[in-house]
């Protein structure tokens, strides 16, 4: 694959973003700032509440979409907007693009306008209650998979102690664990303590 930016990298991704975004400039007064890195393009809107940043990455060809929430203190909260979909709960959205060439570039530009349309209009909006809610689901989530993570984790181990017929260490394990038990592992875990 050729990596070096061709003309239609620079002016017509930075055009096709302003063409197919203009929605932001016009219904909700975005100002318009362009970045172009060695990497990455980009174009972000801002007003004084939300920013929405869309980019290409020109190593994988990767055009993206990220929208945050401006802060008083200048940190501002960005998400994907593959969390706002999960959130909301779209799971048959398609969000990560790939192109190389400017057909695909304007497809994956106009499908993200239309999932920003039809699903992302409040944060758009910079409700702050829609903010809030997502914050509180994206920590929830990580909460999970961390959970889900460590009791992946001891499950393995406890496993592993089972077949090693350390009982002490797979009673431990377990018992750490015993509402995710499968009725297998419970069982186990009745047998090891009688061991």
């Amino acid at each position: 694959m050729n990596t070096s930016k061709s003309k239609w990298d620079t002016v017509n991704f930075v055009n096709m973003v302003l063409n197919i975004f203009n929605f932001l400039n016009k219904d909700y007064e975005y100002c318009v700032t362009k970045t172009e890195t060695k990497d990455i393009l980009s174009v972000t809107y801002k007003n004084d509440l939300v920013f929405v940043t869309l980019y290409y990455e020109v190593y994988g060809a990767e055009i993206g979409l990220k929208i945050g929430q401006m802060q008083k203190n200048g940190i501002s909260t960005e998400y994907g907007l593959e969390d706002i979909l999960e959130y909301k709960g779209i799971k048959n959205e398609k969000v990560f693009f790939q192109s190389t060439n400017e057909s695909g570039v304007m497809f994956s530009l106009q499908k993200l306008a239309d999932l920003v349309k039809n699903y992302a209009m409040e944060f758009i909006r910079g409700e702050k209650s829609s903010y809030e809610n997502l914050k509180k689901w994206v920590f929830s989530r990580s909460l999970e998979l961390t959970r889900s993570q460590i009791i992946d984790k001891k499950r393995k181990e406890a496993h592993q102690a089972w077949e090693n017929k350390d009982y002490p260490k797979c009673v431990g394990l377990y018992s750490s664990i015993v509402k995710e038990l499968t009725p297998v592992e419970l069982k186990r875990l009745e047998i090891a303590k009688n061991k």
